[in-house]
């Protein structure tokens, strides 16, 4: 095949409405099955959609607020699931974080403490 015959390929190839009228005039009938797209995102196509970090994604799916299905080393997460987890719950209220904040406990000293309060008592 020639150059000349490579490039008109190519250049057909490029342009789907010039390909499939050459087809037509030639008669080749090819049946073609619907692609069905779903828009899908990886952490970092996600990450960039959103103007948020790939850790910040990551942490999401590792807390279970956000599906994502490992697929390899990585994570592919759906447009349904983002939505979801964009959209506000009922059980929080907007502007407040879902983990709890750590409290103080009363528990005893342990070795460390009580030898470093002994010294202050004395």
């Amino acid at each position: 095949m020639s150059a000349l015959a490579r490039a008109m390929i190519a250049e057909l190839e490029a342009d789907p409405v010039a390909f499939e009228q050459l087809r037509a005039m030639l008669g080749v009938a090819v049946e073609r099955q619907p692609v069905i797209s779903v828009p899908v995102y990886t952490v970092q196509s996600l990450a960039a959609a959103l103007d948020r970090t790939p850790r910040s994604i990551r942490g999401a799916i590792e807390r279970g607020e956000l599906e994502a299905v490992k697929r390899g080393r990585g994570f592919v997460i759906s447009a349904e699931a983002v939505s979801r987890w964009a959209s506000p719950s009922p059980e929080t209220s907007p502007g407040r974080s879902v983990r709890p904040r750590p409290t103080r406990t009363n528990a005893p000293a342990g070795p460390m403490r009580r030898a470093l309060g002994a010294r202050r008592e004395v």
